[in-house]
């Protein structure tokens, strides 16, 4: 019957293009559904010593929540990379936009700190001195060991104070992490999008959030 011959026809074309595709190299499954897949040995190795790494605003701007020590052995990892190392314009972006809110968040952090242990120790002395008779409480040892003990917090804080870190004031006049990312970055930042290339990228981002699509 006609089915017949249609299905004869269908499986003969099918045979033809295989034998005409015979000699061309297919992908493999691996190399199409790479993402599913650890990677080899090779893969990684290759990686470390060829890959390149891209940083975002974040690690960026993590240097300034660093103590000097910690910032400069991350400075000289990233040194070693060489050419291997890029940041989006977006990054770059992110990064200047932000350095001033961390400088001012990490300055007044110590700030809180005091204001914070002041108040608690205020609360507490309120505290012991409504305490009247009671038959294990001894209110002047309670009181003395709460002294002894923000006497030591306070002691913490005075020496953690007296370490230099950086302000919005001395950032002003001279930041030592935006001089050694201006010289680690130099000709290792990608160029702006256009205008109309940044608003296309905007709708589709706000596009994948809706269907709740990766990546973002």
């Amino acid at each position: 019957g006609p089915y017949f011959h249609a299905a004869e026809m269908e499986v003969a074309v099918g045979f033809s293009v295989a034998q005409a595709d015979k000699t061309r190299r297919w992908p493999s499954v691996r190399d199409q559904f790479a993402a599913w897949y650890l990677p080899s040995n090779e893969e990684r190795q290759r990686f470390v010593t060829d890959g390149l790494v891209v940083l975002d605003a974040n690690i960026l701007l993590d240097l300034y929540r660093m103590n000097s020590d910690a910032r400069q052995d991350l400075l000289s990892l990233l040194r070693q990379l060489g050419e291997r190392l890029w940041i989006p314009h977006q990054a770059g972006l992110e990064f200047h936009r932000n350095r001033f809110i961390l400088i001012h968040d990490q300055e007044q952090l110590l700030r809180t700190l005091r204001d914070a242990v002041s108040g608690s120790a205020a609360k507490l002395q309120e505290t012991i001195k409504a305490i009247r008779d009671h038959p294990v409480i001894d209110r002047v040892a309670l009181a003395r060991v709460i002294e002894d003990a923000f006497q030591g917090i306070n002691t913490y804080l005075d020496k953690i104070c007296d370490e230099p870190i950086l302000t919005i004031k001395s950032a002003m006049e001279t930041d030592p992490v935006l001089d050694a990312l201006t010289d680690l970055l130099d000709g290792k930042i990608g160029l702006p999008y256009t205008p109309d290339r940044m608003a296309k990228i905007t709708e589709d981002a706000k596009k994948r959030i809706q269907e709740k699509r990766p990546p973002g």
